[in-house]
């Protein structure tokens, strides 16, 4: 099981996003992913993310939203996180504002080891004050720590 101490670290945690809109802040993501993981191509990336939001909206859990894609060439999961302290108007399934955006990108070569991410983070949403203490960290490397400690929270001794 991948865990989010082993896929995300503070590099790749944007914890201001500056855009309050969907298309603003998929474009700040990408560019976050692109910055640590030179061999995406950003225009490739965004595409497909958008080509996938365009089917059903990723904001899927209360405040959380989860754009993600396929792309081929991609070995293990690629992920990211930006905290929005403003709100995203992100067009989610409960009508409410996102905070957290949890991007991934996942190998189109059938590798379901973002699945684990994505169960852990639906299991770390559920506990008290998850949402209001990522959203109050003051920089990545706090989020991360957050992180990791709701995740253990989360998972107990699994």
């Amino acid at each position: 099981m991948v865990t989010f101490s082993e896929a995300l670290k503070p590099n790749l945690i944007k914890s201001d996003l500056e855009n309050t809109d969907k298309l603003g802040v998929f474009k700040e993501m990408v560019q976050l992913l692109v910055d640590n993981y030179p061999q995406l191509d950003k225009v490739v990336l965004l595409s497909s993310i958008l080509e996938r939001e365009s089917q059903m909206s990723t904001g899927i859990i209360t405040h959380i939203a989860i754009p993600h894609c396929r792309l081929s060439g991609v070995d293990n999961s690629l992920v990211c996180l930006g905290v929005s302290k403003k709100g995203i108007d992100y067009g989610s399934l409960d009508s409410e504002p996102v905070f957290i955006v949890l991007m991934m990108v996942a190998s189109s070569e059938g590798s379901d080891s973002h699945l684990s991410l994505l169960k852990n983070l639906s299991l770390m949403a559920n506990v008290d004050d998850f949402i209001d203490e990522i959203t109050t960290c003051e920089n990545s490397q706090e989020i991360y720590e957050s992180l990791q400690k709701f995740e253990k929270m989360a998972l107990g001794d699994q």
